[in-house]
């Protein structure tokens, strides 16, 4: 990524917008940015970083200025690679007006590589994405790369052990493969073993499934249907025949009805036939309503409009009076109106055009109080400026004043360079003497420490080692048992499961041949009932028979008797019988006695033949039903005997009992061995576990005894160094105190430092009052300049004045010659103004009443005439209808008008009666009609009502009990679904357990496996050798082939110095220049290694680093490193306050710090 422009406003300390080109500030590879402590440098680097991904590097909340209310930031940068593309992002951000927080506003990013930009997102959240995609780094890493801050690298060249370690986890990212990965596999493990748990709480919800549970239920279900079968064919029958005989019932019951509506409606016939006669009247009566009506109608207009007649020429005479009256009005008010009113309009001119004039006076009059309140105020400047140029003069002298007696301070403070430079060598060998000596203290106290470690640790290997001597011999005696256990001889779970088997066949088998068994005898002992019943049926069936035929013969004398009688009733003595040929009729004296008596016979044998007739129906149904159900037994039971016949006959000489016992014992001998085998293998696994846990224990504790070792070696090799180092430098230290006569270096520094602080305090000062003197004399020029500039403008004022109260005294005096006193014009003109209207109004008032007097009059004229007209033509329209209606009455049968209105009825009464007697007829007709439709359907069939309730109690029990058995074949169904799925539920959670155990044997070996740090420390120490040979090229480059960087096998640095034979020396012993170097090598490459990561390389980097303490040399050393490792593909910018950097750096970018008040932070570039 390379840098092209910056643009930021309203940003911390930057008020105002500022921007930056990064293409003129590294045009020379090699840049820096200089300001004092709290100017804004570093808020440069956060806006970089809050364009790209709308966060700033240091946590800060509130980051806009509290000047504004809104910041601003835009960023252009340019990625490298085949084809160039140039990207801009932009952010807005604003503070909320009521809670005060920040919130993003208006942003975009925008791809501006051609002529047409093209824009790529618009939302906070999808820049971010889009420019870690385009960059490939996230922010944290961004800053990693892009920020070195060197004093934390030469940190991590001399840490070791877990310190430096964890400092590779945060560089690399390893969180992943140690703490994270081991969290991961742990959650796994937990989410697993709750998986098995909820499985296992499944499979006890589901509750023991026995193996012959399935069968017995599918055996039961079979049986259940094959009873509901049997139940349904037999309501079926009843059903059919219960059909039949509610139709006829149905039929027979709807004749009832209707000949009981037949009889109702005859005995309303005298009604109807009254009503018709009465409607034949109301008709003729209603043909003359409305001629009555309006006979009467126009007399009443007649008389109303004789009325109205008298009224009008009354109002006629009235308006006459009126007219005449309103007319010598008029002629007044014209007269009026044509002499006075011009004199009146004459005076109205000459009084507005005064007003005007007044208005123009009391324009000019304000005009006038404007200069003289203007004059008023000028004069108070005037005096206020004179008074500040005489205040600002006294200060002015007073500034100069000061100034002189600061310069002479500073020249008293000033310290000379050489001694300042030896004092800071006497302190920095002071401070570094003091280090050795506590580093001494601490390679003593560690040496002490790892000997103590390496004794305890060398006693708890031997105790490791007799614990893991008897747990390998427990071992032996499992796997002896084990041994032992398996050469038992005993069943397997298949000889079980046969044994299983056999026991459900023989079982079922028993219990089948017992049930059908009980199924046939019962079904035999109903059988044997029914055919009793049957032939008691067909025995009193065949003696009602009899009876019928004795009955039927009866009838048909009997109606043979009475039809004689019926024929010699109508034969006269002496007519010859059509039958006989008799003309001697011997009974005709008591034939009427005789036809009674006959009738009366006939009848009671018809019922008798009747009653007969119905009790041998009832029996053949009776017989039907029971032979019914006599077939269907014997069907029941020829099925029971071909299925008993069906089964296997060597399964009913086997006893369940005896194979349920040895399927037991079996079962209990399996279910021992297995608990041994388990309790055995649990022991086993126990045992090498702990084996596994104390090898692993002894190998850890022995690696640590080595390297505890190689540690004390490095310990005492680096005591020799220290010690010799330690007096070397208290040799100089000496030589120093000689030559400069200083005891104590570091209050000496301190004094210096105290010196140059306050002579830095004192140049301020000057610069400042300096300024302020500028300032102070460009403010008394400014302050004579205005005072000219005002005194010009009241001579101006005071001109004008003059002139405009001389035109007003003028122009007045001129108009009080012409309407006089000014205050009265107002009231003339209002009273003129009013006498005009008064005219005017009583004019237009006059002409307007006599206009509407004549037009009432000429109305009123025309009304009288039209109903005098109106009262001729109802008069004969009276004496016509009078004639035709007299005429009418006679022809319909009425004396007078008032016989009519008696017999007026409404027409909708009339529909109504009319309506009523229609209904009535269609009645009687319809239900005439439907008693022989039904006679016709019946056909001469009828149903006893009483048996026909027994038949629908029967067929009412039948599907209740059918009903009952399929609500019972349903559950037991049911509970065979259910089998069956908790099987299959069974078998497929013992599936997914198998699995989740299988998965956490895998886990416990990976969390075996990455326990500890291992697996970190290894990948840490493999990516920490290849930055090092990294650096080692970038160091060797720099020093000039001077100095290389190695690692040794514990991944410790080392120094290989080349200068001195390259020999080996540690990162302890190297100076602070040598230091400096090793550590900005390192940075360079571990920067590089983290840029791995990202999609595009990164063409700027900033180095951070506190120069202060840095002396000449080592300024030169680290000046000419920097210049040697930029180029044009990577620009390198350092961030400092210290002025001596600043003079040695070719292009500057200058932050000034913001002045309170006046403006925020600026900056400016700046060349050598």
């Amino acid at each position: 990524m390379k840098p092209i422009s910056l643009t930021i406003k309203g940003l911390n300390s930057f008020e105002e917008e500022q921007h930056i080109d990064f293409l003129k500030l590294t045009q020379n590879g090699f840049f820096g940015i200089f300001g004092p402590t709290g100017s804004g440098k570093s808020t440069i680097l956060d806006g970089i970083c809050l364009a790209l991904y709308g966060d700033i590097p240091r946590g800060k909340v509130n980051f806009i200025n509290l000047n504004s209310d809104r910041a601003y930031v835009e960023f252009e940068f340019q990625i490298s690679g085949a084809e160039n593309r140039k990207y801009r992002v932009s952010r807005e951000f604003r503070r909320d007006k009521k809670s005060g927080s920040l919130r993003s506003d208006k942003c975009k990013l925008v791809d501006v590589t051609y002529d047409e930009p093209e824009i790529l997102e618009e939302s906070v959240t999808a820049i971010t994405k889009k420019c870690e995609a385009i960059i490939g780094l996230k922010k944290d890493d961004f800053l990693r790369t892009v920020v070195l801050p060197q004093g934390k690298f030469s940190e991590f060249l001399k840490l070791d052990g877990a310190d430096r370690r964890n400092m590779l986890e945060r560089l690399f990212n390893l969180y992943e493969y140690g703490d994270e990965l081991r969290k991961k596999l742990s959650n796994s493990m937990d989410i697993e073993k709750s998986k098995l748990t909820r499985l296992e709480g499944e499979l006890s919800g589901i509750g023991a499934v026995e193996p012959d549970d399935l069968q017995n239920q599918e055996i039961l279900v079979k049986a259940k249907k094959d009873e509901y079968e049997l139940a349904s064919k037999e309501a079926e029958l009843i059903l059919e025949k219960l059909n039949k005989q509610t139709e006829v019932f149905k039929l027979q019951n709807e004749k009832k009805t209707y000949v009981s509506q037949l009889e109702e409606a005859l005995t309303k016939k005298p009604e109807m036939e009254n009503k018709a006669k009465s409607l034949a009247i109301f008709k003729n009566a209603n043909q003359l309503k409305d001629m009555i009506a309006d006979f009467e109608k126009t007399k009443l207009e007649f008389e109303s409009c004789n009325k109205k007649l008298s009224e009008i020429e009354l109002k006629r005479k009235d308006c006459a009076e009126k007219k005449t009256e309103i007319e010598a009005n008029y002629d007044m008010a014209k007269q009026a109106y044509e002499t006075e009113l011009p004199n009146l309009l004459a005076s109205r001119g000459k009084y507005i055009e005064a007003l005007e004039k007044i208005k123009e006076l009391d324009i000019l009059k304000l005009k006038i109080d404007e200069c003289k309140a203007q004059e008023i105020e000028l004069n108070k400047k005037l005096n206020k400026l004179n008074t500040d140029k005489e205040y600002k003069s006294k200060e002015l002298e007073r500034l100069k004043k000061d100034m002189e007696e600061i310069t002479s301070v500073i020249a008293e403070l000033k310290v000379s360079a050489l001694f300042r430079s030896k004092v800071e060598t006497g302190y920095q060998l002071s401070k570094d003497i003091a280090k050795e000596a506590e580093r001494k203290l601490k390679l003593e106290i560690e040496k002490a420490n790892i000997s103590k470690e390496c004794e305890a640790d060398n006693k708890e290997v031997e105790a490791i080692n007799s614990k893991l001597k008897e747990l390998k011999a427990k071992d032996l005696l499992i796997q002896k048992e084990m041994d032992e256990l398996k050469e038992m001889p005993l069943g397997n779970r298949d000889d079980l499961i046969k044994l299983n088997e056999s026991f459900n066949l023989v079982s079922q088998a028993w219990k089948l041949n017992e049930e059908k068994s009980r199924r046939i005898e019962e079904a035999n002992h109903k059988a044997n009932m029914l055919k009793n019943q049957v032939q008691e049926l067909d025995k009193a069936r065949a003696e009602q028979k009899l009876i019928l035929e004795e009955e039927s013969k009866k009838l048909e004398k009997a109606k043979i008797e009475n039809l004689a009688l019926e024929l010699r009733k109508s034969l006269s003595h002496g007519e010859s019988c059509p039958v006989c040929g008799a003309v001697e009729h011997p009974y005709l004296h008591d034939g009427a006695h005789n036809l009674e008596s006959y009738s009366e016979d006939l009848a009671i044998y018809e019922s008798k033949l009747e009653e007969a007739t119905k009790l041998v129906t009832n029996y053949d149904e009776k017989i039907n039903k029971l032979d019914t159900e006599l077939a269907i037994l014997t069907k029941q039971i020829e099925e029971d005997y071909s299925e008993i016949a069906g089964i296997d006959k060597s399964l009913l000489a086997v006893s369940s009992s005896d194979i349920k016992l040895e399927y037991e014992a079996l079962d209990t001998r399996i279910k021992d061995f297995e608990m041994k085998k388990q309790e055995l293998e649990i022991n086993e696994k126990a045992c090498l576990k702990e084996i596994s846990s104390y090898e692993n224990k002894n190998a850890s504790i022995t690696s640590k005894l080595e390297a505890s070792s190689r540690r004390l070696e490095i310990l005492e090799k680096d005591m020799a160094e220290l010690f010799e180092s330690l007096n070397s430098s208290q040799d100089n230290l000496s030589k120093l105190k000689e030559d400069l006569k200083v005891e104590n270096f570091e209050l000496e520094y301190k004094k210096i430092i105290e010196m140059e602080s306050k002579r830095e305090a004192y140049e301020k000062d000057l610069t400042e009052k300096n300024k302020l003197c500028s300032m102070t004399e460009n403010l008394l020029k400014d302050i004579e300049k205005e005072i000219n500039l005002l005194s010009n403008d009241l001579y101006t004022v005071s001109t004008r004045k003059d002139s405009w109260e001389s035109s007003y005294n003028e122009q007045k005096s001129s108009l009080i010659s012409k309407v006089g006193e000014l205050d009265s014009v107002a009231g003339f003109l209002k009273d003129t103004e009013s006498k005009i209207t008064e005219v005017q109004s009583n004019y237009k008032e006059q002409s307007k009443l006599k206009t509407e007097a004549e037009n009432e009059y000429s109305s009123l004229n025309e009304e009288f005439i039209k109903e005098n007209q109106k009262l001729i033509g109802l008069d004969l329209r009276i004496k016509d209808t009078d004639k035709t209606l007299h005429i009418r009455l006679a022809e319909l049968g009425f004396g007078d008008i008032e016989a009519v209105k008696l017999n007026f009825k409404d027409q909708i009464e009339l529909d109504t009666i009319e309506k009523e007697i229609k209904e009535y007829e269609n009645k009687l007709s319809n239900i005439s009609s439907i008693i022989q439709t039904l006679d016709s359907k019946l056909a001469g069939r009828g149903v006893d009502e009483e048996e026909f309730k027994m038949l629908e109690i029967e067929a009412k029990e039948k599907q209740i009990a059918l009903s009952d058995l399929n609500k019972s074949l349903i559950l037991e169904s049911k509970k065979l679904d259910e089998l069956k799925l908790k099987l299959e539920s069974i078998k497929e959670i013992l599936e997914k357990k198998n699995k989740i155990e299988k998965k956490q044997a895998i886990l416990k070996e990976l969390e075996t496996l990455f326990k500890g740090n291992r697996f970190v420390e290894f990948v840490a120490t493999e990516r920490l050798k290849y930055v090092s040979r990294e650096a080692s090229k970038r160091l060797l480059d720099i020093t000039g082939g001077g100095y290389s960087l190695e690692t040794d096998d514990d991944g410790i640095f080392l120094i290989r110095d080349n200068k001195n034979g390259g020999v080996l020396r540690d990162t302890s012993t190297l100076s602070g220049g040598e230091t400096f170097l090793a550590s900005l090598a390192l940075a360079l490459s571990l920067s590089a290694e983290i840029q791995l990561k990202g999609t595009a390389p990164l063409e700027l980097f900033f180095l951070d680093e506190g120069f202060g303490t840095l002396d000449d040399n080592l300024l030169e050393v680290l000046m000419s490193s920097l210049e040697k490792i930029h180029n044009d593909k990577l620009k390198v910018g350092l961030i400092s306050h210290v002025e001596s950097v600043k003079q040695r750096v070719p292009v500057k970018l200058i932050v000034t710090p913001a002045k309170s008040g006046i403006c925020g932070s600026t900056i400016k570039i700046e060349h050598n």
